[in-house]
């Protein structure tokens, strides 16, 4: 009897055990967020305008924005850094509740377990040039083309056959370095990182095209919690509506990044 009571001891501390760790491995809903009083977002990279480390905080575009979301939820945002291979673990365990995917372009179709929110900001692709500007894809014909990874960059130019002729930089600034250093005479490149370049190196006198392609970029959540992308969806439209998504963003761009469709 006394051997039996000591099994089930066991087994109920081996449960007890095993369902705490089974809990803390579940993605929190938009009610645990506001009772922990604080949301954690996860973040690629540093993106200058956009996200970056200044000293011990976090300048840019997403931080105003998510402070904003945080402010109006009574919470506080703690910045998580991730990486691509690690998002779906992430974001289906505790570590982060919601992932800026800054200017990655992330995989189509997304993991299983993972939901966009809407749009919370809009770029696109650009033609980037030193002097002379290129209005559309025939004046990159015989040019050394770089472009910045990406699966929509590369399919856009072997449309145009001329994927032979084109370098993919390691990421958009080493992108953006080729013209500079003028290994390339041409970049193709988010909009957003070509309007950086032309304000950060006014001497190389850079030209951008108009838009090649629109491209939508949404925070990622857990899609078993419906709670946390509502609240953030309405707390976009709101901000849109209001103009204060106007006033959050003309700090950072010297255009407009809000998503047409608002």
């Amino acid at each position: 009897m006394k051997a039996l009571t000591r099994r089930w001891r066991l087994i109920v501390l081996c449960a007890g055990i095993f369902g705490g760790i089974s809990s803390q491995a579940h993605a929190r809903n938009l009610a645990d967020i506001v009772k922990a009083r604080s949301i954690k977002v996860g973040i690629l990279t540093d993106v200058p305008s956009l996200n970056q480390a200044s000293g011990n905080k976090r300048i840019g575009f997403e931080v105003a924005l998510m402070d904003k979301f945080a402010k109006s939820l009574k919470i506080s945002v703690v910045w998580v850094k991730t990486d691509s291979k690690s998002i779906k673990n992430d974001l289906t365990s505790n570590k982060i509740d919601l992932l800026l995917p800054q200017r990655e372009l992330l995989s189509s179709p997304l993991p299983s377990g993972i939901s966009n929110s809407a749009p919370y900001y809009c770029s696109g692709a650009v033609i980037l040039t030193r002097d002379t500007a290129i209005k559309n894809s025939s004046g990159l014909l015989d040019k050394k083309i770089a472009i910045q990874p990406g699966k929509s960059y590369f399919d856009y130019l072997k449309r145009l056959s001329l994927e032979k002729n084109a370098n993919v930089g390691r990421d958009v600034n080493t992108t953006i370095l080729d013209l500079i250093y003028k290994n390339a005479d041409v970049v193709i490149v988010d909009k957003l990182a070509a309007l950086q370049a032309i304000g950060v190196y006014p001497k190389a006198n850079l030209k951008m095209s108009h838009l090649l392609w629109a491209t939508q970029f949404n925070a990622l959540v857990n899609s078993k919690d419906t709670t946390l992308v509502e609240a953030f969806n309405r707390f976009i439209k709101k901000i849109v509506d209001t103009g204060e998504y106007e006033q959050l963003s003309q700090p950072y761009f010297a255009e407009s990044v809000r998503c047409s469709g608002y």
